[in-house]
């Protein structure tokens, strides 16, 4: 069974804080990002504890929350993963006829990034890198 990589999530969580810190983002925003992300590691892995889902979906939404924060685009985010991910587990499962799915776990990466890049557009750090290109006067000819 294939697994997300320990060292991939935490460089994606870890490269949040040079992301924010060229960009300018404020402590208070970087504080707040990370206390959600540590709520939902702690939420997610009850809920991996108690078999409703694999560790590398813990894993990965909480290291894509520290990019969200506490908005309404984390909120679009979860619901989003949730649902492709429900609706391709009951599809995988109605295809194998109720055989071991294993290889569902290969399935949160696409989703889950999907739905991030979906909910990353509007966000608020999605601002501050377009207020940085633009007042850095990057990729400009």
């Amino acid at each position: 069974m294939k697994q997300i990589s320990n060292w991939f999530v935490l460089s994606l969580f870890l490269a949040f804080y040079p992301f924010a810190a060229v960009v300018g983002v404020p402590i208070s925003i970087i504080f707040s990002n990370t206390m959600v992300s540590l709520v939902l590691l702690i939420v997610f892995v009850f809920l991996f504890y108690r078999g409703y889902l694999g560790g590398g979906a813990a894993k990965l939404v909480c290291a894509l929350s520290v990019w969200l924060g506490p908005t309404f685009d984390l909120v679009i985010f979860l619901v989003v993963t949730a649902t492709i991910l429900s609706v391709s587990y009951l599809f995988i499962r109605i295809i194998r006829k109720h055989q071991s799915s294993g290889y569902i776990q290969l399935l949160i990466f696409p989703s889950a990034a999907g739905a991030f890049a979906f909910a990353f557009i509007g966000s608020e750090m999605y601002t501050y890198a377009e207020k940085f290109v633009v007042d850095n006067s990057l990729f400009q000819l």
